[in-house]
């Protein structure tokens, strides 16, 4: 439980830094259609590169977990050998 917390902490800081950059590029760069667009994604982007390394915390096992099959492609009965 202790590494989902610090993994939050760390995408909450991320993400403070990244609508940082967002709020600068968005008062500097306003007329930037670009920017404009895009750079309301860069607190997410940021918050999810800072908590990336708490992704590969987890114990391997041999069963894929629910939340790894984003697409519902891998079947269930892969076994993981890392």
């Amino acid at each position: 439980m202790n590494q989902f917390l610090t993994g939050a902490g760390h995408f909450g800081f991320g993400f403070l830094i990244g609508a940082g950059f967002m709020l600068i590029s968005m008062a500097l760069l306003r007329k930037n259609l670009f920017i404009q667009i895009y750079s309301p994604f860069l607190p997410f982007v940021c918050g999810f590169f800072s908590s990336l390394p708490y992704v590969f915390l987890f114990q391997k096992t041999c069963e894929l977990p629910a939340w790894s099959n984003i697409f519902f492609c891998i079947p269930r009965y892969i076994v993981i050998t890392l």
